[in-house]
């Protein structure tokens, strides 16, 4: 699992009634295109608008909240800085469902403390979420995907400079091809640089 706030969205069939294939669709398709909108235009007015509708169904209010309906919450919650909303929400989900969810919850907490301007406290999570990766990554070292997030993770608490004589490192001892290191991962990464100065304060 990637965690990164450009998250695809996935269906959310079981927020509205069954047996109306036709209005899903259509409330699906307003939420995707709301998101790819915001996505490429950065306008708050149409992650606003999807928050809202999210908002406004009634699985929202209680009961449960299963695996399909995280996946489209989290990112629109998440974008919207809803930290406090996310992580009560939390408290509902299987976590069973969720692969990394005490990530997931490191995340949410970290990026909170962030918008509090308690840089330290907000490291504090994020430092967990890289031992978490690097652990993970120690077992699973031909992951490529779980590289990305370790070192997405990592540009939130080191310097442009440190960042890449770590990337260096890890290019040292990998398997992984050149147009991983040259291309992929840079522009990963450089999603961090590029919304840092929304959600995030104090880095450098």
């Amino acid at each position: 699992m990637i965690l990164k706030i450009n998250i695809l969205f996935l269906c959310l069939t079981s927020c509205l009634g069954k047996g109306d294939s036709t209005v899903n669709s259509e409330y699906l398709k307003r939420l995707d295109q709301l998101n790819l909108d915001y996505t490429l235009t950065g306008n708050e007015k149409f992650l606003d608008s999807a928050y809202q509708i999210i908002n406004s169904q009634k699985f929202i209010k209680s009961g449960k909240i299963d695996k399909k309906q995280w996946e489209r919450i989290f990112p629109i919650y998440f974008k919207s800085q809803h930290y406090d909303e996310l992580l009560e929400l939390m408290d509902r989900v299987d976590s069973s469902e969720i692969v990394d969810f005490s990530n997931f919850n490191r995340y949410i907490k970290g990026y909170r403390e962030y918008k509090l301007h308690n840089k330290k406290e907000g490291d504090r999570y994020v430092q967990d979420i890289v031992s978490s990766k690097e652990r993970q990554f120690e077992k699973n070292p031909n992951d490529s995907l779980l590289l990305m997030d370790l070192l997405y993770f990592k540009a939130h608490l080191v310097s442009r400079d440190s960042l890449n004589l770590i990337i260096n490192k890890y290019r040292e001892n990998s398997k992984f091809s050149k147009n991983y290191f040259e291309n992929m991962l840079p522009e990963y990464i450089n999603d961090f640089y590029r919304l840092k100065d929304k959600y995030i304060h104090g880095i450098n």
